[in-house]
This record gives structure tokens, sequence and C-alpha cells, in this order.
């Protein structure tokens, strides 16, 4: 059911970029239900670019906060508060489970302030708290942040997905680098986290694989920061395009739109995929990764994990396991990049090629 009354929502979730692009699935599920109302985001300066192109959303408010907010940051809290009450936001909706958005919420006198019950001080600042299970691993982050809107009765929410379609994309970056849509396969080198990036190695691997067996496809390498790919750049294939540290993230955004295949770790990159049905190749790598709550939302996916035999609880800041990467299955790759640019083309696996020879000396006999 619409409400038409002219409400003034804030959406806050400030921190990387796979977050805030996912938090964006909030926006069709407040315009459905609220069409005359206006759509604010508090995010981190670095995404104001992007969000600024959604339509839909009436302004971006800058938010600076550094990841881990303490006491010392609390004058720039209230000088942020200061700016924010100014809207007259009337429903703040804080994605955010750091207690100190709660605060700012508080602090920003909005009527109807909608958090998650994790904290005592999210409780504390809300007006009212949506429970969540914080040990519930097989719930999707996207369906875990539509959630909040059952604080304003907005109840049936599963058909809603991360929204950058309504951004306007120009084809100059494409055009510069000589890209045809739908003909070239992006992968993305980094990760925030190193742990959860592959290895140059074995990325090598792939893009020679694809190379070989996969011709016609150009190869667009991509990372937001400097990596060092002389072990894979070093031939100068005229089908490899590194544009690695040059994308803006609306580049970022056009690049992914109009790809074939995307190759990744859990990073921005696989969310902004998922975005436009893009194909996603994703490797999860430590535990405290979860490919239910993390992995690409509702879009083709091939999840690829190593196999990790870590028996404590591995974080991929501190593990200090190199099995955590070593046992990556590079043939699965092979496999899933078959499966998604040439679904008739059967990649045969060293181990299973020895197999078929030798069941076939088996039943016919070795002619050799």
């Amino acid at each position: 059911m619409q409400n038409n009354s002219k409400k003034r929502f804030l959406i806050a979730r400030c921190d990387v970029l796979g977050d805030v692009v996912l938090s964006t699935a909030l926006i069709p599920a407040i315009k459905d239900h609220y069409p005359n109302s206006e759509i604010y985001f508090l995010a981190n300066k670095n995404y104001k670019g992007f969000l600024n192109k959604i339509p839909e959303i009436k302004q971006v408010i800058e938010c600076n906060l550094p990841y881990s907010i303490s006491f010392k940051h609390i004058n720039q809290i209230f000088s942020l508060a200061k700016e924010i009450k100014k809207l007259k936001i009337d429903i703040f909706l804080n994605l955010w489970e750091n207690p100190w958005y709660s605060f700012l919420s508080f602090l920003v006198f909005s009527p109807i302030r909608l958090n998650f019950k994790t904290s005592i001080w999210n409780i504390l600042f809300a007006s009212k708290t949506i429970p969540v299970n914080q040990k519930d691993f097989h719930t999707h982050q996207v369906t875990t942040n539509l959630s909040i809107l059952k604080g304003i009765n907005i109840n049936n929410t599963k058909k809603y997905e991360p929204y950058l379609k309504s951004i306007k994309t120009s084809s100059t970056i494409l055009k510069n680098n000589s890209l045809q849509k739908n003909n070239y396969i992006v992968i993305n080198l980094g990760a925030a986290c190193s742990k959860r990036a592959l290895e140059l190695k074995d990325i090598t691997i792939i893009i020679n694989y694809i190379l070989q067996y996969h011709k016609k496809f150009q190869v667009v390498l991509t990372a937001n920061s400097p990596i060092n790919i002389t072990s894979i750049d070093q031939h100068k294939h005229p089908n490899i395009i590194n544009l690695v540290n040059k994308l803006t993230i609306l580049d970022l955004i056009t690049i992914s739109k109009y790809s074939k295949l995307i190759i990744s770790a859990d990073t921005g990159l696989a969310h902004i995929a998922c975005a436009f049905k893009i194909p996603t190749i994703i490797n999860f790598f430590t535990r405290i990764q979860n490919p239910l709550k993390w992995s690409p939302y509702n879009s083709p996916t091939t999840i690829i994990w190593s196999s990790h035999n870590c028996i404590d609880i591995c974080s991929p800041n501190t593990c200090p396991k190199i099995t955590c990467k070593e046992n990556i299955n590079l043939d699965k790759y092979k496999e899933a990049i078959n499966k998604y640019l040439h679904p008739s083309f059967e990649y045969i696996s060293q181990k299973n090629q020895k197999f078929k020879d030798g069941l076939k000396i088996l039943l016919i006999g070795n002619n050799k």
C-alpha cells in the first residue's frame, strides 16, 4: 500500500563500496511505497560521484568519518549532525551497526530512527530497532538491509535488488580503450583486504587460459590500488587491457555493465556486477568470508573457495596460514569460464585427461 505523504528519508551506509552498493536496494523499495518521498544518502566522499548519478537520490551528504570511530571524532559527529538537521529528515535508516551512527541519528532529532538491534546503544538511541540474528550465516546482506524497512511497515521486499540501473553511463571509457560491449572479461586483481585477493601467479594462469581458449575476448585488468602486474603484462598481449588504478567508480560501473564476465574476490566490483546481472566468478578464501551473506545477489555466480584447513576461526587480516590461498582449484575457474563464455566447450583437466586416457587404453589397448 502506498503512502503519498512527502517523507524525507536518510539512508546511512558510509564505509566501503560493496556495502554502499548493496544498500541501494532500499531506494526502489522506498519509492514504491512512498512515491512522493525524498531520499538522502549519507556516504563517504569517494562514493558521492556515482550516488549523485542515481536520479532517485535527492542529495548525497558527505561523511568523512573514519571506519573506526572513537571519542576523538566527537566534534566531527556534532558538525555532521548539524548539517543533517537542516534537512529535517523524517526517517533515519541506519544500516551501519556502528553505534556512533545511532548516536548521530539521535542528534539529528528525526522522529523515526530505525537501527538494527545489535547493541545497547542502538536500542538506546533509536525510536525503533529491528531484530537481526548475527549468527545467521544463510541470510544475504541485501535481505538484512531491506529488513530495516519493517520498522515502517514495508514487509514484502523480496523483489528489490541493488539499484544502479538508473545511472546513465557514458561509453567514452569503452571507446578510449577499444572495448566492444559484451566482448571482454573483467578481472579484478585486488581487494580492500589483501587476504581476499587471488595470487597474481594464479591470475596469470587464468588469463593465459582465456587468451588460449577464448581468443575473441579481451581481458580487462582492474584494481583500485597500485599493483605490480609485470608478471602479467610482460608479453604486452594486444587483448590485455591494463586499467589498474585508472578508473573512477563511474567508469567501473560502465565497464562492469557491458562486460561478458567478471572474475573477482569479494569486492565492490562483484556487487556492482550483480546490479546488472553480469555473470561473476568469485573466490572466498577465509572462514570469516561468508559466501551466503556476501556473494553477488540474485545473479549468475560461481563461488570458488580454497580447501581451507584452519581448525580455528580465521580472520583475513590476521591468519598466518598460507594454505588459505594455496589450495585454490584453478580447474574450477576454467570450467566456470567455459560455462559462461562458451557453454559447448568442454575443459578437461589433467587429472580427468589421465583418467580418460587410461580408460581408453584399458578398453581398446595401447596403439602406440
